[in-house]
């Protein structure tokens, strides 16, 4: 046991460097401080914007469009005091120079304003759409221009684009209802406009009816587990990997290897300490990894107020975090078995760099694959071929734990639990045998002859 413990306490110095550690804790600070930045982006385009009022007219419906843009922003985006955010500009000449044209003029007036939007009523607004109540002949609109005067380069810059357009959208809808009701509709115009209710939506999910949710809201809250696991899973692997790769052919370009190999301690404990000792590295990283691109997805989440897990039933107990948790050190360990395997036949450092790629694009595969797909959906053979590939299950884990999938879960954790078993026996046969010193088969000998000797 003191070998063991030695050797994973080597494995560990040896990975645990200030080199690989600061890369990793700078990357998830990253993360966390862009989730933190797009939050409070998403939070600023999200309220309310100030905007300027020019009308040409001061008939009866641009009084009620008045009272509608109240309405809307007191009842839609829920401001206490609209006077705040709506500036009415009463100049008269003010119409006539927006009229003229003179951008510069234009943009002047709403600097001074301090406005970037300004609505703009048509001066024949009123009597417009007091045509069309009178059934007049040549009907036309009511119009309301919107005028912008700053241009929002980022990812959040047609927020603001939408309000106006939900805005405009809201005035139209009052104003019909208005002339409706004016006209002997029903006593409600609403029922005039809509006598249709709905889609009145209901979505049988996990057991449960939910009113008012729709598989596209399901899908939304369940997003940041189906894109954050892949990432995660494959960004461990991939480094991880490449690390327990390298650090072999470092071993045997510095010949440290072939001391440790000459030591009075057996091959299943030189292999038990490096697969545990990478295991715990990756682990460790993966953590790092976790917590940044968590605090990157909740950011987003709660910025774009999304629908909660918990309120969908879909929440883990501590038991089904430990099976995460098992799942996911399961699926380290089936890496770090092919790395060692295919790291047996490295030469030197600058030839384990190229011994990488298998397993970047095996983890990369289901990666694409269940951030894009349901899996329950793809063909049959597909599936299989899924399912074969040890990197899918910790990338479905939690999703299938939060739905269910009992069978996929057990099913999974024991192939992995067989997977890591094999690789372990591989790379102990390996470790019994010459091939780590040569790297190469000789012709009298094949690699099972080769694996075999004591």
């Amino acid at each position: 046991m003191n070998h063991l413990w030695n050797l994973v306490r080597k494995e560990l110095k040896e990975l645990l460097t200030p080199a690989s550690i600061i890369p990793i804790i700078a990357i998830a600070v990253i993360f966390a401080s862009m989730g933190t930045m797009i939050g409070s982006e998403v939070d600023r385009a999200s309220e309310a914007p100030t905007i300027g009022i020019v009308s040409g007219d001061s008939g009866i419906y641009y009084d009620d469009a008045m009272v509608y843009i109240e309405a809307f922003y007191t009842g839609i985006l829920k401001v206490p005091d609209p006077s705040d955010n709506i500036i009415v500009l009463d100049d008269p000449g003010l119409y006539d120079v927006i009229i003229g044209g003179d951008a510069n003029a234009v943009a002047d007036m709403m600097n001074n304003a301090g406005v970037n939007i300004l609505l703009v009523f048509d001066a024949d607004y009123s009597s417009n759409i007091s045509n069309i109540v009178a059934g007049g002949a040549d009907p036309e609109r009511g119009v309301i221009y919107v005028y912008w005067n700053n241009v929002e380069m980022g990812l959040f810059g047609s927020v603001s684009t939408a309000i106006m357009t939900q805005l405009i959208a809201y005035v139209n809808t009052m104003t019909a209802q208005d002339i409706i009701g004016g006209l002997g509709g029903a006593s409600d115009p609403i029922y005039v406009q809509f006598p249709v209710a709905g889609p009145a939506n209901m979505t049988v999910f996990n057991g449960e009816i939910f009113p008012d949710i729709t598989p596209a809201d399901i899908s939304s809250a369940l997003q940041s587990q189906s894109m954050l696991m892949p990432i995660l899973i494959m960004i461990i692997i991939t480094m991880i990997g490449g690390m327990i790769i390298s650090s072999m052919g470092n071993e045997k370009e510095n010949k440290t290897l072939e001391t440790l190999l000459t030591l009075p301690v057996k091959r299943t404990t030189i292999v038990s300490g490096k697969l545990i000792g990478s295991a715990i590295a990756g682990l460790l990283f993966g953590l790092v990894y976790l917590f940044g691109m968590y605090m990157y997805t909740n950011s987003l989440a709660q910025g774009t107020g999304s629908l909660s897990l918990s309120s969908l039933g879909l929440t883990l107990s501590v038991a089904d975090w430990g099976v995460v948790a098992l799942v996911i050190f399961l699926g380290i360990m089936c890496a770090l078995g092919m790395c060692m395997v295919l790291g047996a036949f490295v030469k030197n450092y600058k030839a384990a760099q190229t011994l990488t790629l298998p397993i970047g694009v095996l983890a990369m595969i289901p990666m694409f694959v269940t951030m894009f797909s349901d899996f329950n959906t793809l063909p049959e053979f597909i599936q299989v071929a899924l399912f074969l590939i040890p990197f899918t299950h910790p990338m479905m884990i939690m999703n299938n734990l939060m739905l269910g999938n009992t069978f996929m879960v057990w099913a999974g954790l024991g192939y992995l639990l067989l997977f890591s078993t094999l690789m372990i026996y591989i790379t102990v046969r390996i470790y019994k045998s010459d091939i780590l010193l040569t790297g190469l088969i000789k012709k009298e000998g094949g690699l099972l002859s080769r694996m075999g000797r004591k």
